[in-house]
């Protein structure tokens, strides 16, 4: 429960870190088309581990910015998992969920670059 409190709040600290002047409303988009995510597996996502002082461990998985350009400011996208992908196996937020996978579609980094974080939680935070 405590690590679920930390990240809402770690979101919300980053939430406020938006400049509004960046900010672009999207409307009118078709449906997302699955099939160009399809083929994205987790090897296109960096892998790592977040270790607390307390010894709790965070696998997670970052896609960068392509092309990553020095000096710019890119925003952070959090993207989080549904049950069926709660494990430690550090794939399975990746391989069982279209929504992060979308992030690595070629269209969208192009057009949203963003370092996209995709944590994965052993436990179940909610009924």
């Amino acid at each position: 429960m405590r690590l679920a409190a930390f990240v809402v709040g770690a979101c919300i600290a980053l939430a406020g870190c938006v400049s509004a002047p960046g900010i672009e409303t999207v409307r009118d988009t078709p449906p997302l088309d699955r099939s160009p995510a399809a083929a994205i597996g987790a090897d296109a996502f960096a892998a790592g581990r977040f270790e607390a002082s307390n010894g709790i461990v965070l696998p997670y998985r970052l896609l960068a910015p392509a092309p990553l350009e020095p000096g710019r400011r890119y925003p952070l996208v959090v993207q989080f998992h549904n049950s069926g992908a709660i494990g430690d196996d550090n794939r399975a937020q990746i391989e069982r969920d279209v929504a992060a996978r979308s992030w690595a579609i070629p269209a969208i980094r192009a057009r949203h670059p963003a370092f996209v974080l995709v944590p994965q939680f052993a436990a179940r935070s909610a009924d």
